[in-house]
């Protein structure tokens, strides 16, 4: 695999592989600064629903555009609902077609808790980070800062 360096920046632009948490492949194009550790200013709970995995090709109905986060609409699929990069579906109307495989699961973590950054997505305002036992999830950056 090639690295693209950005010069203006020490941070690469790679083609991720991300392991979804139900082990699936998942993941778009995301800044890579791997074993960047934080502490959480905040604690996060993620959303009660479960986490959704979309694949290239997949169909969904297209919803709302979040207030906090504009970057995310909300979809729903057959399998279930959740919030993904606009910019990862090619929308038409109510409906898309995923352009880029994404993983909604978010971490839940504490306040003052340490957690590893894997990927950032500095469009969207998230980090896939991993907590010290391994369980790995989304982040808002509004919460993190460099341990």
């Amino acid at each position: 695999m090639r690295i693209r360096t950005n010069p203006r920046d020490t941070l690469h632009l790679l083609p991720i592989r991300m392991v979804s948490a139900r082990g699936e492949n998942a993941g778009p194009w995301c800044l890579n600064n791997y074993g960047v550790r934080f502490v959480l200013t905040a604690t996060h709970e993620p959303p009660r629903r479960p986490p959704l995995v979309v694949s290239p090709g997949d169909r969904v109905r297209v919803g709302e555009r979040d207030d906090d986060w504009p970057e995310f609409v909300f979809v729903t699929t057959a399998t279930g609902a959740g919030w993904v990069p606009a910019r990862f579906i090619e929308i038409e109307g109510d409906r898309g077609t995923v352009k880029v495989a994404y993983d909604t699961a978010e971490l839940a973590a504490a306040k003052g808790q340490l957690v590893e950054m894997i990927h950032d997505d500095p469009e969207s305002g998230w980090d896939w980070c991993q907590d010290a036992q391994g369980t790995q999830g989304w982040l808002p950056h509004r919460v993190l800062k460099t341990a």
